[in-house]
């Protein structure tokens, strides 16, 4: 049985909300860079994005990150400067254990940025890595048996997330 826990609208409030929580925390810095992770996270960076860009003058790059795609995971493909002194906000749909996050950061750490944030639309508790995050739309309590899920289609964009 699944229980809906976020429609498309409240969706679209907590990514916005973010969005002025980015900005709040950032306002004086020359670039944001948003790392989607691949596919939900991306679809979410995608948002950030447009939230940022109507909100402020600070100018925003985005990425993808496919985890499952080593040892060149980033799309578009990254040069070292494109992360070097940026600020940089990973993104994903759900943080739960934190594993796919820990494999993100290492990932990006690697390109040296100034500061490296976490941005998530559900935060569900549970971890098994020391991985926080900074921005955070939903923070749910669940057990171990429960699962939330994200459906995300992009054309019409829709959004929505359930508890399972």
């Amino acid at each position: 049985m699944s229980l809906q826990i976020l429609n498309h609208q409240q969706s679209l409030a907590k990514i916005r909300r973010i969005a002025y929580q980015i900005i709040e925390r950032n306002f004086s810095a020359p670039q944001i860079t948003l790392v989607g992770i691949f596919e939900r996270g991306f679809h979410v960076a995608l948002l950030l994005d447009s939230y940022l860009r109507t909100i402020a003058s600070i100018p925003v790059q985005t990425y993808s990150l496919n985890l499952n795609l080593p040892p060149k995971p980033f799309s578009p493909p990254l040069q070292f400067q494109d992360f070097e002194n940026q600020i940089v906000v990973i993104v994903d749909d759900v943080l739960y254990t934190g594993n796919t996050l820990l494999k993100a950061l290492m990932h990006v750490y690697q390109f040296n940025p100034q500061m490296i944030q976490i941005a998530t639309l559900i935060d569900r508790g549970h971890r098994h890595y020391p991985i926080s995050p900074d921005y955070v739309g939903l923070e749910l309590a669940t057990t171990f048996h429960e699962f939330v899920r994200i459906d995300i289609t992009p054309e019409p964009l829709n959004i929505r997330a359930y508890l399972e």
